[in-house]
């Protein structure tokens, strides 16, 4: 743990906190923070930054730039009149922050001598005041480790990549309590850690982050790339069983979402018949599920059965439903008006989808 000003920064979970308060930072702006406590007052030129954080990329140089104006966001520091990271011309970067251990309380520590020495002359009464030690060391070495890697962004959209930096905050700040959190770059055989491997990547104009460990994969349909962090997360540590028995029971929704993914990979690869079986099954275990109520209305249409898709499209209720479901309601509303020659409302129902999105 290093202190410095109102910070204590964790540096085996790259957890930074401000007065007792969590302050979010991407994995690779927190492994910045850890490199430059390593070295406090040293001069660090931006080459060696870039060779212990950039080994790879396009734009390793810009990137530097950015974590480096993140950081100093998150600290509250001005690059003017630095507190924290002074810029040294033509050198590189250096901190500049006294760093100083945890404090601990002399009194505190005599008191409890005191205290233990009155039990101990008692009797009896010191195993009931170990018992309610509510943070014994031995409980916090015994957290198995967990690395959570770097996001594999597989959209062909560069810009995704904010997406992995803000879920990763996410996954940190709920699993810190139950696991040593080492990162990539600190991760070896040796520390026996268990990984987890998240992968973004398209099918049929949807998000599917695939989740890696060792000894399992599930895949985990998106709809939209926004602010749901902490939803996707649960879902992660509910898919991995990341925590203990009792905290990770599976809600109908996310075992429907599974068929879900299957119907979608079965639209790409069998069609439509296997893929209709799968939005079924999904609609069985949750019969709320928007997405797969407007695959089977589509489905339906395209095998000619217009009544029922029309009763399908009719019986959603979308008052709750997020963005992305919206858009693609009216924009499948729209093929399928156009398939009927209904013109007008195709134009309209195309319209309502672009307002939205």
């Amino acid at each position: 743990m290093v202190v410095f000003a109102q910070y204590r920064f964790d540096s085996d979970s790259l957890v930074l906190k401000k007065d007792q308060q969590v302050v979010v930072l991407r994995p690779k702006v927190a492994q910045l923070l850890q490199y430059l406590l390593a070295r406090p007052q040293q001069v660090i030129s931006r080459e060696a930054l870039l060779d212990a954080l950039w080994q790879h990329g396009e734009f390793r140089d810009a990137a530097l730039t950015q974590s480096i104006a993140e950081l100093r966001q998150a600290l509250g520091d001005d690059a003017q009149q630095p507190s924290f990271i002074r810029t040294v011309p033509q050198r590189g970067y250096q901190w500049i922050c006294p760093l100083t251990q945890p404090k601990h309380n002399k009194h505190k520590v005599l008191l409890s001598a005191l205290l233990s020495a009155s039990l101990l002359i008692g009797g009896g009464v010191i195993a009931q005041f170990t018992y309610t030690d509510p943070t014994p060391v031995s409980a916090q070495l015994a957290h198995p480790a967990l690395t959570i890697l770097p996001l594999d962004n597989q959209t062909g959209v560069a810009a995704n990549a904010w997406w992995g930096y803000a879920l990763h905050a996410a996954l940190t700040t709920r699993l810190q309590s139950d696991y040593r959190l080492i990162p990539a770059a600190q991760s070896t055989q040796e520390d026996n850690s268990r990984q987890v491997a998240l992968t973004l990547s398209r099918q049929q104009q949807r998000y599917v982050l695939t989740i890696h460990t060792a000894r399992q994969q599930q895949k985990i349909v998106v709809e939209q790339l926004d602010t749901g962090f902490d939803d996707v997360a649960e879902q992660i540590i509910t898919a991995l069983a990341l925590l203990p028995e009792g905290q990770n029971a599976r809600k109908p929704e996310q075992v429907a979402s599974q068929d879900y993914y299957r119907g979608l990979q079965a639209l790409d690869e069998q069609g439509n018949r296997l893929a209709k079986s799968y939005f079924e099954a999904a609609l069985i275990q949750y019969p709320q599920h928007l997405a797969a109520q407007l695959e089977l209305a589509r489905i339906a249409w395209q095998q000619g059965e217009l009544a029922k898709a029309r009763a399908l499209f009719a019986a959603m209720d979308l008052s709750a439903a997020e963005p992305a479901i919206r858009v693609r309601h009216y924009l499948y509303l729209a093929e399928f008006y156009k398939a009927l020659g209904n013109y007008a409302q195709a134009q309209t129902a195309v319209q309502h989808g672009l307002t939205l999105a």
